[in-house]
């Protein structure tokens, strides 16, 4: 059954496409994904530029073939991320975008993060954008060799997904497709 996702109507066959990607992704073990676009002179959403990523990360193109781009949608395998929530850089995508569809192995879900606002809002963007960069430190590796510095690490985790869940609820509405 086709979704409303805001003003936009995800069809059926997306969203068959959204679940035989993510199964995919957990035979790879790597992010799968494709742009979101509108149809031209319609609400209708369709699939475009198909694209595999690594075991954390997927980079698709930044326009589409035909219609426009208002969204991405991508896996999380369970080697990587996981779970159908965003990370920062999927929220900020999904802002500037319109929306961040995020599929999740281990959760086997799909949901849509659709931005609030109709348009974008520039200072909002940049909010979220901030706080990308201010965490980006936490995706490398960390040598820890004391139980204080672990607590550190491990306190700066809890305030990224703070944020993060924050973030989430201020600016998007989040759609369960699957």
């Amino acid at each position: 059954m086709p979704k409303n996702l805001n003003s936009f109507i995800l069809p059926d066959n997306v969203i068959e496409t959204m679940k035989k990607k993510l199964e995919k992704s957990g035979q790879v073990h790597r992010e799968l994904g494709f742009n979101l676009c509108q149809i031209e002179d319609s609400n209708e959403l369709r699939d475009d530029t198909h694209c595999i990523g690594s075991a954390c990360e997927i980079v698709l193109a930044g326009v589409c073939k035909t219609g426009k781009k208002v969204g991405i949608y991508h896996t999380h395998p369970e080697n990587g991320k996981g779970t159908s929530d965003p990370s920062l850089s999927d929220l900020e995508n999904g802002y500037y975008y319109g929306m961040n569809c995020v599929g999740g192995q281990t959760d086997k879900r799909v949901k849509c993060y659709v931005r609030k606002d109709k348009e974008i809002n520039r200072k909002d963007y940049n909010t979220i954008k901030y706080y990308r960069q201010m965490y980006k430190p936490l995706d490398k590796p960390h040598r820890v060799t004391s139980e204080k510095g672990r607590q550190i690490v491990l306190a700066k985790f809890r305030e990224r997904d703070y944020t993060r869940d924050t973030l989430k609820k201020s600016y998007f509405n989040i759609i369960e497709i699957v």
